[in-house]
């Protein structure tokens, strides 16, 4: 039997280091925020665009900051979301756009991106639990700021609208 030598014992440990931390990875969270409170919308400003209050005192966006250039974020939103509809269940649904700086992030950039649906009929009923979630390469270091955009679309008979509870919003590189 070869006896391990000192020089291979501490290149096998090196290695071994190697291999268990180069399979760990972890996003660090730059800015998060929650709301509890409801935020409701109904025909005809139901089909408005309004930048949605990320926490409970109503704040619309949420600051955070990079320290190197070209850092690759990603802004992940979730809430309960419900739509009433009289019909076309889906046609009427709320679309949500995301944005750092004023840019809008993909794949929310899209025209269409629904964070929930109309079920046609004509009930505030219908929740579901959603995720949104957005990318971007930011180009410089410092400040920016993330704001959720939504807007109803093609609810605009009496009663139609829509509602937002419980969300989250978080930042991580």
């Amino acid at each position: 039997m070869k006896k391990i030598t000192s020089i291979s014992f501490g290149l096998l440990v090196i290695v071994c280091l190697v291999t268990l931390t180069a399979g760990q990875a972890a996003a660090e969270v730059l800015a998060s925020s929650s709301r509890a409170n409801s935020f409701i919308r109904t025909a005809p400003s139901a089909n408005a665009n309004v930048n949605l209050p990320l926490n409970n005192a109503g704040t619309t966006s949420l600051v955070f900051y990079t320290n190197q250039p070209n850092q690759k974020v990603i802004v992940s939103f979730n809430a309960e979301c419900a739509v009433r509809s009289t019909t076309n269940v889906f046609t009427n649904y709320l679309e949500i756009d995301t944005f750092i700086d004023g840019v809008i992030l993909s794949p929310t950039n899209d025209g269409g991106t629904a964070l929930c649906t109309g079920h046609g009929n004509n009930t505030l009923a219908n929740w579901t639990s959603v995720v949104s979630i957005a990318e971007r390469i930011v180009p410089n270091p410092g400040l920016h700021r993330v704001v959720v955009r939504v807007n109803g679309v093609g609810l605009s008979s009496a009663g139609e609208g829509w509602r937002i509870d419980d969300s989250s919003t978080v930042v991580w590189k």
